[in-house]
């Protein structure tokens, strides 16, 4: 047992951290949605595809260039603070390594595809940037073993509103072109990859450079299991963008990335609470596997009921968003945003199962699972977008995860057999219904005020029909304020 003040003192740095973080997280995707939207209506559905493409193809190979290595470290450096030096050493020279080989892969594919001149410019630009990010995440990573979250929320707050300022002035100023803003990103990316280098080295500690062959095998061979998950996981979230551009048109590009990037700016509600409960989920499945089942319940009945509403939003408003926020030229996202934003009941709770699954040290589980769901969503894509083109990967995407989220299910059911999911739909459904009904025929107002006015009408509704039973409302409260004790144990602790 732990002195109570010590663990005081460990709460307060637990929360200090998951409150950085997700300071990093929001502030980030605030900006980056804010930047898209501004991008998506100064270029132009062509060319905001061109610059979707170009940054997904980034990303993908990003993930070679990781190699798993930030994860590595996490979990090394935490445990162990003295080889951190040697450590970083390693790993930002083998990101320089992998980020080559990377890019060089890059480069093969390219030549395979044959996109036009623009398009490849563009990519190629991007590509540069593959480098910076990678080793700064080596160093961000560094931060969070350290458990200096703030240092790791600095360099992501700061590269966004970098990205985001000199964006805007560049576009304000001088009617910055596509291949213009792609550079810009690249170079906020290496200026910020250089000022926080420089605060690694002049308050926390030196990278060693020095060749061991045994600690680069060693790291190369633990990083691969990692590597092959990440590769998973980016693969299965950038199909639909890689396979629009050979199957259908830069525009239908720009007009899926239109709505997928107001849904991904959307997840990181899921994301956070997942992150959140995880080390709840990971303490008490070496505890007490039997009392998960609450935990789990709970963390989706909440996600259900903050993404039901969500999802009767964004589809019975789906046009008057995407006219308010892109524009007429855009008037091809709102049958995709209304897909994609129906499939927000599936994508949130599917998050939960999925941090279920690792809690429960089900890895490999997962990424069968999702392996198996990237094969599907290539299939649903290849048939799907030649037939309706944006609304086809929608389409694709939304099974895609729904298959995700039922396998995750049923594995989780065999272990915990009180599992509960489709009865937490129905209150939900009924209250957003009635909430779509009001706003729609009786309080006809402008979007914004029909946003703040259905959030307070649903939040009455299903408060007054007791969804939530008293216990899950202080816990509710707990999470917002931070402040409130709740003894969570008396309530997973299973009668």
């Amino acid at each position: 047992m732990f002195p109570k003040t010590k663990l005081t003192e460990r709460i307060k740095t637990i929360r200090k951290n998951i409150l950085s973080l997700a300071l990093g997280e929001i502030i980030s995707k605030i900006l980056g949605f804010l930047l898209c939207i501004v991008l998506a209506r100064h270029l132009g559905p062509k060319h905001y595809g061109m610059y979707s493409l170009a940054l997904s193809y980034s990303v993908i190979f990003m993930v070679l260039s990781n190699f798993g290595l930030n994860t590595l470290l996490i979990k090394d450096v935490s445990r162990n603070h003295v080889i951190a030096s040697q450590y970083l050493g390693t790993n930002l020279l083998l990101k320089i390594f992998f980020s080559t080989i990377s890019i060089i892969l890059l480069l093969l594919s390219l030549l395979i595809l044959k996109y036009n001149s623009l398009t490849t410019y563009a990519i190629l630009i991007f590509s540069i940037s593959i480098i910076f990010s990678s080793m700064a995440e080596t160093i961000s990573s560094y931060f969070k073993s350290i458990e200096k979250m703030e240092y790791a929320s600095m360099s992501i707050i700061l590269t966004s509103i970098l990205i985001f300022v000199l964006s805007i002035f560049s576009i304000y100023l001088i009617d910055a072109g596509i291949l213009t803003l792609i550079s810009i990103r690249t170079l906020a990316i290496a200026v910020i990859f250089i000022l926080i280098y420089y605060i690694l080295i002049t308050k926390f500690i030196k990278p060693d450079y020095h060749i061991k062959s045994e600690m680069y095998l060693s790291t190369i061979k633990n990083g691969l299991p990692f590597l092959t998950t990440g590769i998973i996981f980016m693969l299965f979230f950038k199909t639909d963008i890689l396979m629009l551009s050979k199957l259908a048109t830069e525009k239908h590009i720009g007009w899926y990335t239109a709505s997928s990037d107001l849904i991904i700016t959307l997840f990181i509600i899921p994301s956070l609470i997942s992150t959140a409960i995880l080390p709840m989920l990971s303490k008490k499945y070496k505890e007490n596997p039997k009392s998960l089942n609450t935990v789990i319940n709970f963390s989706v009945k909440l996600l259900l009921c903050i993404s039901i509403p969500i999802s009767f939003g964004l589809f019975f408003f789906a046009s008057k968003i995407i006219n308010f926020i892109y524009g007429v030229d855009y008037g091809n996202s709102v049958q995709t945003l209304q897909i994609l934003g129906l499939g927000t009941c599936i994508t949130f709770p599917r998050e939960m199962y999925s941090t279920a699954l690792i809690a429960c040290d089900k890895i490999t589980s997962m990424m069968w699972i999702n392996l198996s769901a990237l094969i599907l969503n290539i299939i649903l894509n290849s048939l799907l977008i030649p037939k309706y083109a944006n609304n086809g990967a929608a389409i694709a995407s939304i099974i895609s995860i729904l298959f995700i989220q039922l396998i995750s299910y049923f594995i989780l059911i065999k272990k915990f057999n009180d599992l509960v999911l489709f009865s937490y739909y129905l209150k939900p459904i009924f209250v957003s219904l009635i909430t779509v009904i009001i706003l729609k025929y009786i309080l006809p107002l402008n979007l914004i005020a029909q946003s703040l006015t259905g959030i307070l009408i649903f939040c009455m509704i299903i408060l007054m029909i007791g969804y939530f039973n008293k216990t899950e409302l202080s816990i509710i409260k707990s999470f917002m304020s931070f402040e409130k004790k709740v003894d969570y144990d008396e309530y997973i602790t299973p009668k």
